[in-house]
């Protein structure tokens, strides 16, 4: 992990907190990153007022009520984590008609929006320069791992932008993971993150054709997991999705 000079806390709100989002929010309250938890939105409202109280317990809620919407979630905030699962939902969500809803009139300038959702580095550059525009920090910083890891701060975090911000949001990108740091400024995080899908895609379809095959030849499915895990074709996608 890289260490930054400065100030090492920062006051933290998540938009987007189901299983993914949910997980990087209770590690993030979990860890002496955060100094506090400004708040949470989802459109599912039990699940902001379930990490209300989560944060609550551990002292870190900045209200006393959950929030209402996205500019109570995010007011005061220094860094909003974005953690939804269509490029079609960041883009309403950053830049919709209204303040109500959208970061970039509800933000503070010198704040800063770290989009973990895998969108096009087309988008992730589009977006940084009108979050510089309004003097927002923006950190492109896709993740994987699943929630599992989330929850326990071993994601592997893409993170790319210019300087600033991603050295004003390494504290909490350090805290969610081992951090690599992707030259080439907004947008090439979320290059390596389409790369890695690919590769995890085709070895989730292999892996699902080594069982389907093993199942055929009268081989006990289980007994194939089991065997591939603990030999030379074994695979991160084999083991968590076989």
């Amino acid at each position: 992990m890289t260490e930054r000079r400065g100030k090492t806390t920062r006051s933290i709100s998540i938009i987007g907190v189901g299983n993914m989002g949910g997980s990087i929010a209770r590690n993030l309250i979990d860890s002496p990153c955060s100094d506090s938890v400004v708040g949470s939105y989802d459109v599912v409202q039990s699940l902001v007022e379930e990490l209300h109280q989560y944060a609550r317990k551990a002292g870190k809620n900045k209200s006393d009520r959950p929030p209402g919407g996205v500019a109570s979630a995010v007011e005061g905030a220094d860094c909003v984590l974005v953690v939804l699962s269509t490029e079609a939902q960041c883009g309403q969500l950053c830049f919709g008609t209204g303040s109500n809803i959208s970061l970039i009139s509800s933000m503070r300038p010198g704040s800063c929006v770290m989009v973990c959702s895998t969108v096009s580095s087309e988008w992730s550059r589009r977006a940084a320069k009108k979050f510089e525009g309004a003097g927002i920090h923006f950190v492109d910083c896709p993740v994987s791992g699943g929630p599992m890891r989330a929850r326990e701060g071993k994601l592997t975090v893409m993170a790319s932008g210019d300087i600033d911000s991603v050295e004003f949001a390494m504290p909490v990108l350090s805290a969610m993971g081992m951090v690599h740091e992707i030259s080439g400024g907004a947008g090439s995080a979320s290059t390596v993150k389409v790369i890695h899908q690919l590769l995890a895609g085709v070895n989730l379809c292999a892996s699902a054709e080594a069982l389907t095959l093993a199942t055929k030849a009268g081989i006990d499915p289980k007994q194939m997991y089991e065997v591939v895990n603990n030999a030379a074709g074994a695979s991160f996608m084999f083991a968590d999705r076989g």
